[in-house]
Formats: C-alpha cells, sequence, structure tokens
C-alpha cells in the first residue's frame, strides 16, 4: 500500500499535482495574455469634398466608422474645408447675381455632419467599447476625448499636410500603429488582425494589395508607384514614421515634380535613415478587402482614374528630385 508521501508527490496527486496544475494554467494564461495583446490601433480617413461633383456620401462615412468601431482603438477623420463659392454671376442685364447655396453657404458644413454621423456611430457602437463622447477639435494637444475624433485640416493641400494631420494625431493619441483607410474600402476585423500579424518589429508598413497594384508575390522588388503600399488601406509603425511623415517632395512643392504616392518617398527615406532591414516595407494579399472603384461621381472618377494611370510616372520623379537609392518592398501572400 502506497504511503500517502507517495501519494503526495506524484504528478496529479494530492495537493502536490493540484498546485502544479493551478501554475500551469496560469502559465497558459499568461500566454494567450501576450499573444492576444495588441499594439494601441488609431484608424484614419480623409474626407474632402475636392475633385468632387457630388456632395460627401455620409452613408459611406457612417459605413466606415461603425466597422471601424470593431477592430480600431480610435478613429481620427481629418476633413477638408468647403470648397470656395462659385463667383457671382452676371445677366444680359448686367446684373449679378449669388446663387442660394453659395449665399447659405453648405447646409450643414461637412465638418458639422461628419462630426454627428461620429456621434451615432459612437451611441451605437458595441457595448464593450465603453465608448466616451466624440472630441470635436481632436487636433489639439493630448489625447482623443472619445473613440472617434473629427476635426478639420487647413490648408488642406492636395496629399500630404492631412496624412501627417493624423499621424500627429495618432501619435499624441499613444497609437503604436496607424492605419490609414480610404471611404472605399471595406475591410473586416479578421483582416485588419491579419495585417497586424505581419508587421513585427523591423517593419515600418503593411499594405494591402489592390487592383492596379503590380504584384509579384513571394518576391521582394523594387519600391514603385505600383509595387508599393498605399494609404488606401496601409498600417505603419507610428514610431517609425513619425520620424519623418510624409515628405514635402510628394506634396508637389518642387517645379516639375507632381504630388502624390506619398508612400514611395517616405518608404524609402526611412529605408535609408534606418537600414532598410529596419523599415521593412511589405505588400500582403487579403482576400476579405474590397476597394470599391465604381464611382457614380464623374468628378472623381476622373480623378481617380488620372491618378492610378500616372502612380508609377510621378514617384520615380520625386525619386529623381529627391535623388536617394530606391526602396524594396516585399510581396507576401
Amino acid at each position: 500500500m502506497a504511503s500517502l508521501a507517495a501519494i503526495a508527490e506524484k504528478p496529479g496527486g494530492g495537493e502536490g499535482g493540484q498546485g502544479g496544475e493551478q501554475q500551469t494554467r496560469q502559465q497558459q494564461q499568461q500566454q494567450q495574455q501576450q499573444q492576444r495583446r495588441r499594439r494601441r490601433l488609431c484608424v484614419c480617413t480623409r474626407v474632402h469634398q475636392n475633385n468632387a461633383d457630388r456632395p460627401v456620401d455620409l452613408v459611406k462615412v457612417r459605413e466606415f466608422l461603425n466597422t471601424a468601431l470593431l477592430y480600431a482603438d480610435s478613429i481620427a477623420i481629418a476633413v477638408g474645408p468647403p470648397p470656395p463659392p462659385p463667383p457671382p454671376s452676371t445677366d444680359q442685364h448686367g446684373t449679378t447675381t449669388t446663387s442660394t447655396a453659395a449665399a447659405a453657404g453648405s447646409s450643414p458644413p461637412l465638418l458639422q455632419s461628419i462630426t454627428l454621423a461620429a456621434r451615432e456611430a459612437e451611441r451605437e457602437a458595441p457595448p464593450d467599447r465603453a465608448v466616451e463622447s466624440v472630441g470635436e477639435g481632436g487636433g489639439g494637444e493630448g489625447r482623443a476625448a472619445g473613440v472617434v475624433n473629427v476635426f478639420e485640416v487647413t490648408p488642406w493641400g492636395k496629399f500630404t499636410p492631412a496624412l501627417n494631420a493624423l499621424l500627429g494625431f495618432a501619435s499624441r493619441d499613444g497609437a503604436e500603429l496607424v492605419m490609414f483607410q480610404s471611404l472605399e474600402t471595406t475591410v473586416g476585423k479578421d483582416a485588419v488582425s491579419g495585417m497586424e500579424a505581419y508587421m513585427g518589429p523591423a517593419d515600418l508598413v503593411v499594405g494591402a494589395a489592390l487592383t492596379g497594384h503590380a504584384f509579384r508575390g513571394g518576391e521582394t522588388v523594387e519600391l514603385t508607384g505600383v509595387t508599393t503600399p498605399w494609404n488606401t488601406l496601409a498600417l505603419w509603425d507610428v514610431a517609425k514614421l513619425a520620424k519623418l511623415g510624409f515628405l514635402g517632395v510628394a506634396e508637389g512643392l518642387l517645379p516639375g515634380v507632381p504630388a502624390g504616392v506619398e508612400e514611395v518617398t517616405a518608404i524609402a527615406a526611412l529605408q535609408v535613415l534606418l537600414g532598410a532591414e529596419h523599415a521593412r516595407a511589405k505588400l500582403v494579399r487579403l482576400p476579405q478587402v474590397r476597394w470599391h472603384t465604381a464611382w457614380e461621381d464623374e468628378g472623381r472618377r476622373r480623378w481617380h482614374e488620372s491618378k492610378m494611370s500616372s502612380k508609377r510616372e510621378r514617384a520615380d520623379k520625386q525619386m529623381s528630385a529627391l535623388g536617394i537609392k530606391k526602396g524594396t518592398v516585399e510581396h507576401l501572400g
């Protein structure tokens, strides 16, 4: 007959076994908590009326907010200033008239409309979000006032001022990752988790492969306007990107150098500054991502087609003006 001491020493027997099981469970729980630990994510988008014939579609804004609230720790929306009113017209009798819309101003202003949409989305957010009130004027110093923060960017410029304003907000909000996402992009929580899984300590940016990319899965290729991640849907390391932000050369500030495709010069410059091994760029194929480009707005359709057809050329001119080594990007999936 075994002694009580012998039984106590057997794995799983007596108090000693229970203590071992408890310790194992605690270790497993700690490992699971570490695995679940996510870096704070700020999801950002831009809303403006430039190059458009129709007003901003607030339904798209609400759809963006409803989905982003499922995976973002905070959300920032940069809103462009209202477009200038049309010039007064003169009829055949020499009488000068101003349109009713121009005289009354936009009703309601875009900033107000987006802010109201943000408040509604917060009120209807899942209970576990512990949503606070929306942060109006969220571009100021300090942490976000709420989950969704809306602010106007003036001057709007062409591309980089709003992006850098959003990056500055994400940094002040304590975000470790910032994801730029267009209103026309639909992405689920699983796809965002997939992008986060690709983002390692040595990575600068992980972008989703979209229609129009020259994607070569499994290869490391030269960074160009059609191989780079696009801010249509791209996840950036805040601390690394904030060292330089998006560059003035991508804003069209130099004569003969067009604006846009700001990702290329930002990545290339940071790979030179930090070393390519510490600022890796990745483009990944994610089946859950949808980019809706069937424009009903004729002005936006023309602008989109112009941007897509000139991405490679614009990036090449910017890199030539910058005069640094071209970057590289890994294509995965």
